[in-house]
């Protein structure tokens, strides 16, 4: 199995090559501007993007144009506007995967996570210009949404769920089991079994920005 991690050589992405060490994966970094770039001979298992977040939309339609049908994983933001996210979840055949690490650090079904500053789903992420963020994970967990916020400890966050503050080892935890569990679907043959997961993946994305695609549609009828 080989997977292409782009932005390969920033701290994201350095995080998701320490992982795929030690779940024995090969991994290839792609990042032109370290001299990094998309080998010729091998095609993709899987895709990782761990760039800018400002590139994340262009990126994936780029590797989806080059690799279609080749599964991705993106981290948070997929996209810089509402617009972006709609185009997104409107590709039939895209096998995308956002970021979604706290449902599988607290180990649970997806939770409510409120902006310790707003009562938004999104925070603006500031130095590379995108206000599109999701840092809820959205979902029900026995019909019952889990009460949780983010507090901001400056330069990092600090997240609550439950009452329990995640702590790093909670959060590395989190990005290996997700890591894991998107590198178990890679090895699914059952095509119905990936078109759910596709169609799973999606629902996400648009749960987890449903107040955009709310505002979306509110403008979209009253034009």
């Amino acid at each position: 199995m080989n997977i292409f991690i782009y932005g390969g050589s920033g701290n994201m992405g350095k995080r998701y090559g320490a992982i795929l060490l030690k779940l024995e994966i090969k991994y290839h970094i792609i990042d032109p501007m370290f001299g990094y770039y998309e080998p010729d001979d091998i095609y993709p298992d899987g895709i990782i993007i761990t760039t800018p977040t400002d590139t994340h939309f262009d990126l994936i339609i780029d590797c989806h144009g080059k690799f279609p049908g080749v599964p991705i994983l993106c981290e948070k933001p997929i996209s810089k506007d509402k617009y972006e996210i709609k185009e997104l979840v409107d590709i039939d055949d895209l096998n995308l995967t956002m970021v979604n690490q706290y449902e599988f650090a607290i180990n649970c079904k997806p939770q409510t996570v409120k902006n310790g500053l707003t009562l938004y789903d999104f925070y603006n992420s500031g130095k590379d210009g995108c206000f599109w963020d999701t840092i809820n994970i959205i979902g029900l967990h026995k019909n019952k949404l889990i009460p949780g916020c983010i507090g901001l400890k400056s330069p990092f966050w600090t997240c609550i769920i439950d009452g329990k503050i995640l702590d790093l080892h909670d959060v590395e935890r989190g990005y290996y089991e997700m890591i894991e569990d998107w590198i178990d679907s890679l090895e699914w043959t059952d095509q119905k079994k990936i078109n759910e997961k596709i169609e799973k993946d999606k629902e996400y994305i648009i749960e987890s920005h449903r107040r955009v695609f709310k505002r979306l549609e509110s403008e979209v009828s009253s034009d």
